[in-house]
């Protein structure tokens, strides 16, 4: 019988592998539409002034009063609320700002909240927009689309037809009204400082999920569309990390491995006992019986045990 039992004081319990959600390098992209090429489709029905790519770049003059083309790469799968835990988007884009209004300005990028087309109920979340300051212009994020998120502005003044590394750091955390944006900006992703927080302040809001990028050219007469330029767009999914204090009430909690049955001592028959490979993913959640669980079914390695606000590491 092998024994490896640790106890998680206030750590980590189980955190996810990395994903690329979204890799887009203009520099790679034909001159001409940017709709059609690399998974980049046109999101709501706006036709005039298309989005395309000239050197590598996607550029739009700003200033219209009317809404422009949108366009959009659907994540592989929507993002959603985490039940448990902690999961973090890393939305990032290297871009560079030729003009923006005084007020009210207009967001250019955006997270929908569905990884399809349709436009019904389908907010745009981690919305990032510019507003001038001075001879320059500072930028703001806002991480839901909803009421109760406004956006939040750095103080630093950027310089216009410069190119920046942005990124928009979404905390999507379990429970209601609780999310957060930090923006980050540098002179690449190696450089960033933190530029501004955006969080839930009042009012009522639901949740956002994360479904999909979005390139915004929405524009009117009160609403000030940004001139903007574009050289890349990545959305990286972290993971998520499940957090809390596990500190016992009672006996530490002690696992051993007897055969194919994962024995747990001090823990009453019937409770559920989850099991994360060291990843993070969830590979098998069953109830106690007998002080024991069958893991037949998982193979040899490294498994984190959760039994209530208690985790352990144990070696298969």
């Amino acid at each position: 019988m092998r024994k490896i039992t640790f106890l998680f004081l206030l750590v980590v319990s189980a955190i996810s592998a990395q994903e690329i959600l979204v890799n887009s390098d203009f520099s790679t992209l034909t001159n001409g539409a940017l709709v059609g090429q690399s998974a980049w489709v046109q999101y709501n029905t706006a036709v005039t002034n298309p989005l395309t790519v000239t050197n590598g770049v996607v550029t739009w003059a700003g200033a219209a009063v009317t809404d422009d083309q949108d366009a959009m790469v659907l994540f592989p799968s929507v993002i959603a609320q985490p039940t448990t835990g902690i999961t973090t988007l890393n939305f990032d884009a290297v871009l560079s700002i030729s003009s923006a209004g005084a007020s009210g300005p207009s967001y250019f990028l955006a997270l929908n909240t569905f990884n399809t087309t349709v436009t019904a109920s389908n907010f745009q979340n981690a919305r990032i927009a510019a507003i001038t300051n001075g001879d320059g212009y500072v930028l703001g994020g806002r991480v839901n689309g909803q009421s109760g998120y406004p956006f939040a502005y750095g103080t630093t003044k950027l310089t216009f037809n410069t190119f920046y590394a942005v990124r928009a750091q979404i905390k999507i955390v379990a429970g209601n009204a609780n999310d957060t944006l930090k923006l980050y900006v540098g002179s690449d992703f190696s450089n960033l400082t933190l530029y501004s927080t955006c969080a839930y302040t009042t009012g009522t809001v639901l949740d956002p999920t994360f479904g999909a990028a979005l390139i915004s050219q929405f524009g009117s007469a009160t609403v000030i569309e940004s001139g903007v330029s574009i050289k890349s767009i990545k959305v990286t999914n972290l993971g998520t990390i499940i957090t809390g204090n596990t500190t016992p009430k009672t006996d530490n909690l002690s696992i051993s491995l007897s055969g194919r049955s994962l024995l747990i001592n001090n823990v009453a028959n019937g409770t559920i006992v989850d099991i994360y490979s060291s990843l993070g993913a969830k590979v098998q959640s069953s109830q106690l019986q007998s002080g024991a669980v069958p893991v037949n079914n998982l193979s040899r390695g490294l498994y984190i045990v959760r039994v209530g606000n208690l985790s352990s590491k144990i070696l298969m």
